[in-house]
């Protein structure tokens, strides 16, 4: 699911407009752009709005909240321990449950400016899930291996969350750009339930 990483100490409430861009590796299909919103609260919380879907972290609960806006739908569940991995990109649709990839690098990249942020970042690189093993057949060659992807990741070094991500692998490049705002705390109605929504507890078992 969407996660972003807390710190210790308090962060300041943000509020963020990201754009996501995705340019498929296939010749002739022009890129596409999608647009999203973050908020956090000074206590941890976040909210990731994109189309249709908003996702709600609350990190004391340990629980995250999907909501589905077009079928008034709330489905809540365990939130997952965060993955040696960079967070999911913002603007993206909500991450369900599959083989993970395997980190196979981790590089440090320093720090640079973004857009007024002072940013760190990471590269990270990986080794998509193997494809289901079938019967060999003899004579015939081995599958190759599923091609290598990276994602590099450049995070506020003061609001902790991603200002900068690119992930780039055989289907293409999608990148995305947030534009952070430090902010009121947010309205407490923006990490609830709608009063109108059906609920649902996922277990994630």
């Amino acid at each position: 699911m969407y996660a972003v990483a807390q710190s210790p100490e308090s962060l300041p409430a943000a509020i963020g407009e990201c754009v996501t861009t995705m340019k498929l590796a296939r010749a002739g299909v022009d890129p596409q752009q999608s647009a999203s919103k973050v908020f956090r609260s000074i206590d941890g919380r976040t909210r990731f709005d994109s189309g249709t879907t908003s996702v709600i972290s609350d990190p004391a609960k340990q629980q995250t909240v999907i909501l589905d806006h077009l079928k008034k739908e709330a489905s809540t569940m365990p939130m997952p321990p965060a993955p040696p991995a960079p967070p999911p990109i913002p603007g993206g649709p909500p991450v369900m449950p599959a083989p993970p990839p395997q980190l196979v690098k981790m590089q440090e990249l320093g720090k640079s400016v973004i857009d007024g942020h002072e940013v760190e970042g990471k590269r990270f690189t990986f080794q998509p899930p193997d494809a289901p093993k079938l019967p060999a057949i003899p004579g015939m060659p081995l599958p190759p291996q599923p091609p290598l992807a990276t994602s590099e990741v450049w995070t506020s070094t003061k609001l902790k969350l991603p200002v900068l991500t690119k992930t780039t692998g055989s289907f293409g490049e999608q990148t995305c750009r947030c534009r952070y705002a430090e902010a009121a705390e947010p309205p407490p109605a923006t990490f609830q339930i709608p009063p109108d929504y059906k609920q649902t507890l996922m277990t994630g078992a």
